[in-house]
């Protein structure tokens, strides 16, 4: 069992909203079932009721079922970039996602990490433990997985702070208006569809929030642009939103472009520099090689133009 205690804030009219509030990385329909199954207390009093209230004050307590693995962890390896007792750094694939969400029924970054470091199970978040930050599924690159509680800790802190400097390169439809340039637009979730984030001009919007990227461009070809991008916050599909609103996404982006315009999702997370978390003094630096799909990108619009 995986149990979570938590204390009422403020009064919530149903139980199942107070949850998935307190659990933001867990789906409703786990929570659902968890209240279904009798995994749920109030005040100690078993409720099986999704729409009970939530007094201010009340100490709910869900235990969440351990879940036979039905896939096999042993054979995948971690491509390190760096590692020491308290941080690891990797380079993560693409088409495989950081932790569990809704939808999510095939092994994750966070299955990999709890299979090779399992006394790391207890850093952080008990639903995702050991992360700091993610990367979407589609995208590759520089990963950091906190292996003590000392490190994760650091690391959130450093994270709000925007004190971790990220690089990101990216191949994007037709050529930039300008060489190097910003956004700086508030992202919000797309009311039309949940899947989706879309620009808020005026930034009015409740769950509106501040967005800001940079971009610079490495080498241009006929019908596409390669680029570094910075981005300074770090919303959900910030770069490919703000890159969509520029008329440029993101090759093979199904959400915001086209999907066959790449054979994947041409981001890639390419390095990331901070102070290290615990040895506060030491400066890490970690670079993902450039994706060999890029690479071949890059030579087949080379070997075109002969």
């Amino acid at each position: 069992m995986n149990k979570r205690i938590f204390k009422a804030e403020y009064s919530v009219h149903r139980l199942d909203h107070f949850l998935k509030d307190s659990l933001k990385s867990v789906s409703r329909s786990k929570i659902e079932r968890s209240i279904s199954g009798g995994h749920v207390k109030i005040n100690g009093i078993l409720c099986k009721r999704k729409n009970k209230d939530v007094v201010k004050g009340s100490i709910v307590e869900i235990n969440f079922p351990s879940e036979k693995t039905k896939y096999s962890l042993e054979g995948f390896s971690f491509s390190k970039l760096y590692e020491d007792e308290h941080i690891l750094i990797i380079n993560k694939p693409h088409g495989i996602s950081v932790h569990r969400g809704a939808g999510i029924n095939e092994p994750t970054i966070a299955d990999y990490f709890q299979f090779n470091y399992p006394d790391s199970k207890t850093t952080g978040d008990p639903e995702r433990p050991g992360i700091v930050h993610r990367l979407d599924k589609g995208t590759s690159g520089v990963l950091i997985l906190a292996k003590s509680e000392r490190a994760f800790t650091e690391l959130q802190k450093k994270f709000k702070k925007r004190e971790i400097k990220k690089t990101y390169c990216a191949i994007v439809n037709g050529k930039m208006r300008f060489i190097n340039g910003s956004v700086n637009s508030p992202i919000k979730r797309n009311p039309k569809n949940r899947r989706k984030f879309s620009i808020d001009p005026g930034g009015e919007s409740n769950n509106s929030k501040d967005a800001l990227t940079h971009y610079r461009t490495r080498c241009e070809f006929q019908n596409s642009t390669y680029v570094f991008i910075e981005p300074h916050t770090g919303r959900t599909h910030q770069i490919r939103v703000h890159m969509s609103s520029l008329g440029n996404f993101v090759l093979g982006d199904e959400l915001y472009g086209k999907k066959d315009s790449f054979p994947r999702l041409a981001l890639h997370a390419y390095s990331i520099s901070f102070n290290h978390p615990v040895h506060k003094s030491r400066k890490l630096y970690s670079q993902a090689p450039i994706p060999e799909v890029f690479r071949d990108y890059f030579q087949n619009k080379l070997n075109s133009v002969r």
